[in-house]
């Protein structure tokens, strides 16, 4: 038996037994809003079609105990369930989860029937070829079509990027390069709220840790976390890099958001201090100041999601009823910047793109007119603490995105005529790099 199929056995049987056990004492303390499908149901709507773009489900942290981040503290960290990088066992269930509740969700709209056994052609996965975005798909298909035989696609070397998912630069020049550097200056640099934000990140950061005293700090091996102190690197075929405290920052946030929905308790999770949720969202900022400033700067965003924008577009185009893509918290957060999502704060969750979250897009149509609603679908924090069963009456959390310059009609949806135009406007400005700022886009590719 495959490593894979252990990790979807394994995390299928947590999730019958977590199932039977203690369910009454996870339950929200208030009913959550009505799902906005029923609305569009009720108005006249048919789902046709959706297309999910995924976060990988909790992970274990991108550095092992042996490097500078298992140093940088005097505290032993969480005992994780997994490899360096890859999905946890509490991460598979929460996927599992994620995955019964859309299949519930898709019956109730008429998507599927039940225990729906699709045609090749009505359904795809495609995950990148790292353990956790391949783990994660494949626990979600066995929750959303637990009796249907379910291929995963992949199109890379498995543990590696592939191109789709692999948010690089895939054009770059000397001018494209300076005109980055003045959106982020503009953007980040100059914000005097974030750097308020990462000096508060910072300091609760260190004295959680016990920074100062750790082996790091005490052999030289790293320095007082600055707010001013980052610089983006950038380079063609190359992620955007960050240099600086920032770096080192977003790991430790990084390790520590992952810690908190890992560990046994929330005095565990903070390193012996229980730390409020005002607390855990200053840490959070962190790490999503990072993606922010390496991925969603506007000439960035069109560049690393090129990509996968040609992918969704592809997808949407199929018309196949059910598609599902999953990548990485980069991969999310450049796709809204390049279509130009507006500003959001999402609900019940530190994290700006939240693990395990998906964005999905909704075809509804009405008639002979078909309209787009775009979410943001995740569990909350205290539901992947708990190990909530996500049910129609007890689901995830949804947020419904808006796009700067599109109007919605009175139910809150976009013509697909009008999203689809806002893709291809993504699309459009990535094949202008070159001729605004110099250099060969056929020589990138």
């Amino acid at each position: 038996m495959s490593p894979i199929k252990r990790i979807v056995l394994l995390t299928l049987t947590l999730a019958l037994l977590l199932g039977t056990a203690g369910c009454g004492a996870q339950q929200p303390a208030t009913r959550p809003p009505a799902d906005p499908a029923a609305a569009l149901r009720d108005a006249g709507y048919t789902l046709e079609q959706v297309v999910v773009l995924s976060r990988h489900n909790i992970r274990s942290p991108l550095s092992g105990p042996d490097s500078l981040l298992g140093r940088v503290t005097t505290h032993e960290w969480t005992r994780w369930s997994s490899d360096v990088s890859e999905l946890t066992v509490r991460g598979g269930v929460a996927e599992n989860a994620m995955g019964q509740y859309f299949r519930q969700w898709a019956e109730e709209n008429g998507l599927f029937e039940k225990n729906a056994r699709p045609a090749p052609d009505e359904v795809r996965f495609y995950a990148n070829a790292k353990q956790r975005t391949l783990a994660t798909a494949r626990n979600f298909a066995a929750g959303m079509f637990p009796v249907a035989e379910m291929r995963v696609e992949t199109h890379a070397d498995y543990d590696t990027m592939d191109p789709v998912f692999n948010p690089v630069l895939t054009f770059c020049s000397p001018d494209y390069d300076a005109a980055v550097q003045r959106e982020i200056d503009a953007r980040f640099r100059a914000d005097a709220s974030m750097m308020d934000e990462l000096k508060t990140g910072y300091a609760l950061i260190e004295k959680v840790l016990d920074y100062r005293a750790s082996p790091a700090f005490r052999a030289g091996d790293c320095a007082e976390l600055l707010p001013e102190d980052f610089d983006v690197v950038l380079e063609q075929g190359q992620e955007p890099a960050m240099r600086g405290s920032l770096k080192l920052g977003c790991q430790i946030s990084d390790a520590l958001v992952l810690q908190s929905y890992e560990a046994p308790d929330a005095k565990a999770a903070g390193f012996g201090r229980e730390l409020t949720a005002a607390q855990w969202a200053q840490i959070t900022a962190v790490k999503d100041y990072y993606v922010d400033i390496l991925f969603t700067a506007p000439l960035v965003s069109v560049n690393v999601a090129h990509p996968l924008l040609d992918e969704l577009q592809k997808d949407l185009d199929s018309g196949r009823k059910f598609t599902f893509l999953c990548g990485h918290d980069s991969n999310i957060a450049s796709v809204l910047a390049a279509l130009d999502a507006a500003p959001r704060d999402l609900p019940g969750t530190p994290e700006a793109i939240p693990i395990g979250s998906k964005l999905t897009l909704e075809v509804w149509s009405r008639g002979a007119e078909r309209f787009l609603a775009a979410r943001m679908v995740y569990a909350g924090a205290d539901m992947l603490r708990d190990m909530a069963v996500l049910t129609p009456d007890a689901p995830p959390l949804k947020y419904t995105l808006a796009f700067t310059g599109l109007q919605a009609n009175a139910d809150g949806l976009y013509t697909l005529a009008d999203f689809q135009g806002r893709l291809q406007q993504a699309l459009d400005a990535y094949d202008a790099l070159a001729e605004t700022y110099g250099g060969d886009l056929a020589a990138a590719a």
